[in-house]
């Protein structure tokens, strides 16, 4: 069945078909084996998982989630207390304890830092509820630094009125 020339010889490329015809015809060509069952619409150990999911496992084995909560809190600190609270207080420090942390609160003036003592424990629910338990156990507040009264050009010595004209 070999295709032959003009001159009685066979063609090379023809021999080179021939040759691997015969080759592959030897091996038996095996079949892909069918899966015996289906996986069907219930979820399984083969489906993908949220991919938040996924991250928190990942944060939490490798110890980032109180780093997170952390960040968190920083990151929804208008969503906590409100617009016009945040306004007004900003988170100025995050110290961690054994028992959770404490979160320092710095307010823009005294009358918003004494109104955030009295809304201490609310803060601290709402803290709670949006970023976790025990990423702050205690709440800190001060208000602005005060004006330093030092001695100056215009300073009256010693408690001392000024002279009356």
């Amino acid at each position: 069945m070999l295709m032959r020339m003009a001159d009685d010889s066979v063609d090379p490329a023809v021999q080179a078909l021939a040759r691997a015809r015969s080759v592959s015809g030897s091996q038996s060509r095996r079949r892909a084996v069918k899966p015996t069952h289906y996986s069907g619409a219930a979820p399984d150990d083969r489906d993908p998982g949220a991919l938040g999911r996924i991250l928190d496992d990942w944060a939490r084995s490798h110890g980032y989630s109180h780093r997170l909560a952390v960040s968190a809190l920083l990151d929804r600190w208008e969503q906590i207390v409100g617009s016009e609270v945040a306004a007004h207080v900003s988170v100025g420090e995050y110290r961690p304890t054994k028992s959770g942390g404490t979160v320092v609160l710095t307010a823009d003036s005294p009358s918003w830092a004494l109104q955030m003592k009295y809304l201490k424990d609310t803060v601290l629910v709402r803290i709670e509820e949006e970023v976790g338990p025990g990423v702050v156990s205690h709440i800190s507040i001060v208000g602005p630094k005060e004006s330093s009264r030092r001695a100056g050009r215009l300073r009256v010595r010693h408690g001392r009125r000024s002279p009356r004209i």
